[in-house]
């Protein structure tokens, strides 16, 4: 998952994620499960004084966890005024399977 907001909307975001965090904990089967923490990303200069922009690695059961945090996530955001937030999901695939898959289709 990456995001993006400003700095001026860091509290609003944390309270977003507190009230995410509490459902997560009540309801765990509708949540994707938190792989890494959540790292910035540095490498944004100059505008790291302006915004935050980072990632987290979540592995999901089934679609639906994912809608759930989508979902969640960008109403909670939208309640408390965040223009930027979650800006999307980047699926990972293990390459070893992909490629042997591959090799089985070629024959």
């Amino acid at each position: 998952m990456f995001y993006d907001y400003k700095q001026e909307e860091a509290t609003a975001v944390v309270e977003a994620n507190n009230e995410m965090s509490v459902d997560r904990e009540r309801f765990p089967e509708k949540w994707p499960k938190q792989l890494t923490p959540t790292y910035n990303v540095l490498g944004d200069l100059p505008e790291l004084e302006e915004r935050f922009r980072g990632f987290a690695i979540y592995d999901a059961e089934n679609e639906e966890q994912l809608q759930h945090y989508m979902v969640f996530l960008h109403s909670k955001l939208a309640e408390l005024g965040v223009t930027g937030g979650l800006k999307g999901f980047l699926p990972l695939i293990d390459g070893a399977k992909t490629a042997q898959e591959w090799k089985d289709l070629s024959k």
